[in-house]
């Protein structure tokens, strides 16, 4: 039995459960049903074998007394082996002694959950083997003191994971020195009038994240991620000392415009850094302060207009430049980042060129996007060598100079290509053997598909043609016979001219054994 649902009438009341020798986990569901008597006859108290409990009111139906709430989840204590709990809406306005008085030691996670009328929250922190602990929508919750420590000298000394969540009244939290030695993650969300500081000396903390936290002054441990936190600039003065002189392995900062990075500091161990809508200071970014880092996400960044790295970036493998209306261009001496492997360039409508020296300084590049970037060329002509994936939309200009950079490239495996004034595509030894898979999108002028530039494609499997509404035909000497997969969508001429049976070209395509034209999957192969 893993669920049991407590009905008004005898025939579904909790006292079934009496005799029954409970395993593994088990969800009570309707809890407001149940008279005060019932409760203590379940018997849980005896039920060794249970690991799992969660005891759950309705709570639409929930209209009973907060003094009968209590006195039937009094009357469901848990034996002393429970391992996991949790408690969801809840209409008392305390908390059962059960939680208060060591009886569940064993407790390794507990969530409590829309319990609404709860003043305070239990001495939690005396669940010595409590790993994971959940608190959310509790709005009578206004302050959480020492008593939640439970007045231990070493309070959740097990504790992993700790979450808050939509708490609306929550103003206070007293910090205790020496508790959570052990805490991993701490998540905050939905907190509005929080104020104060976090706990202190989290020496193993390794994720935090803040969102919509608004009074909230956070300092920063290890992993961070800020979302939605307003407060003056100056309030982030000493963030620039906490992220250098700490093992800060990934910061987010995400909404928070006024928010400053100090580049008087070197940030020695950061490995993942993420600005969405922020630092607004920004016109340079100083890539040289992150030695370390892996993967550097810059969106909406209004400002910024140029990254400055002054030696080689050894460890950087993933970079995203997007919406960054202002960004214009890349160091003149190039990107040396021999280890990276992804560029995605989006919404640089400023930017004339990309890296100078691909070959050279980029080696390691296997996967590019560049978007709505008109004015965007290549400098000094070819593409890394091993490039395995290209997207190019919306980039005329890079589309004119695609033959010179492909030339001599024989990794190439995926090109997505999308342009507003191409007629003809491809043109006569443009694209390299290696292709596996072609798209073509968003092409409003593209009219024709070019045999010569198509038949040499001796390991093409996969053709998608989206949004080309004059495109009239395909090539009329027909498709590689390597393709096994065409779709066509959006594209109202070729999919009257293919249609199933009725359309005058379907012999054309029919040999091709996975065929998608908008409105149905028109073949798929037997084994499918």
């Amino acid at each position: 039995m893993d669920k049991f649902e407590v009905g008004k009438s005898c025939e579904f009341s909790i006292h079934q459960l009496q005799e029954v020798d409970l395993h593994g986990e088990l969800s009570v569901r309707n809890l407001e049903n149940m008279v005060n008597c019932c409760a203590l006859v379940a018997d849980f108290k005896n039920k060794t074998h249970l690991a799992g409990l969660r005891l759950e009111w309705d709570l639409k139906r929930n209209i009973e007394d907060s003094t009968k709430a209590r006195e039937v989840l009094e009357n469901l204590q848990p034996s002393r082996h429970l391992e996991k709990l949790s408690i969801i809406c809840y209409g008392g306005t305390q908390f059962p002694r059960w939680l208060s008085d060591n009886s569940l030691l064993n407790m390794v996670s507990l969530t409590l959950k829309h319990c609404k009328h709860c003043l305070w929250l239990p001495p939690l922190g005396l669940l010595t083997f409590l790993k994971h602990l959940t608190i959310e929508d509790l709005d009578g919750i206004e302050s959480i003191d020492v008593d939640f420590y439970g007045n231990s000298s070493c309070a959740f000394a097990s504790l992993e994971m700790l979450s808050f969540t939509n708490m609306k009244e929550w103003k206070e939290w007293q910090c205790m020195t020496g508790a959570f030695p052990n805490l991993q993650h701490l998540s905050l969300k939905h907190c509005p009038k929080l104020k104060g500081h976090l706990p202190e000396q989290l020496s193993h903390l390794k994720h935090l994240t803040i969102h919509k936290c608004e009074q909230l002054v956070a300092s920063i441990p290890r992993a961070v991620e800020i979302e939605s936190v307003k407060m003056e600039a100056s309030s982030f003065d000493m963030i620039g000392p906490l992220v250098s002189h700490t093992p800060l392995e990934c910061l987010h900062i995400d909404y928070c415009p006024g928010m400053n990075i100090p580049i008087n500091h070197y940030y020695h161990l950061l490995i993942e850094l993420r600005i969405i809508h922020g630092c607004d200071s920004f016109t340079i970014f100083p890539l040289d302060l992150f030695p370390k880092l892996c993967e550097l996400e810059l969106y909406n960044c209004r400002n910024l207009r140029t990254i400055l790295p002054g030696h080689p970036h050894n460890h950087l493998n993933s970079l995203i430049i997007e919406n960054c209306s202002q960004f214009e261009s890349f160091p003149n001496e190039g990107l040396c980042a021999p280890q990276l492997l992804s560029i995605w360039i989006i919404g640089s409508e400023k930017l004339k060129s990309m890296p100078k020296r691909m070959c050279a300084h980029l080696p390691s590049l296997e996967h590019m996007l560049i978007n709505n970037c008109p004015g965007v060329e290549l400098s000094e002509g070819c593409l890394p060598s091993n490039l395995k994936e290209l997207h190019i939309l919306n980039c005329p200009k890079l589309v004119v100079s695609l033959k010179e950079a492909l030339l001599g490239n024989h990794s190439l495996q995926v090109l997505r290509i999308s342009s507003e004034d191409i007629e003809s595509f491809p043109d006569e030894g443009l694209l390299p053997l290696s292709l596996t898979k072609i798209e073509i999108n968003d092409c409003p002028m593209l009219k024709k598909l070019d045999y010569r530039g198509l038949c040499h494609l001796s390991s093409l499997r996969e053709l998608i043609i989206r949004s080309c509404p004059i495109l009239q035909s395909l090539p009329e000497e027909g498709l590689p016979e390597s393709i096994s997969d065409l779709k066509i969508l959006e594209c109202p001429l070729l999919q009257q001219l293919y249609k199933k049976q009725e359309g005058e070209d379907w012999e054309k395509i029919a040999h091709i054994e996975y065929i998608w034209i908008q409105g149905g999957i028109l073949k798929v192969p037997w084994n499918c």
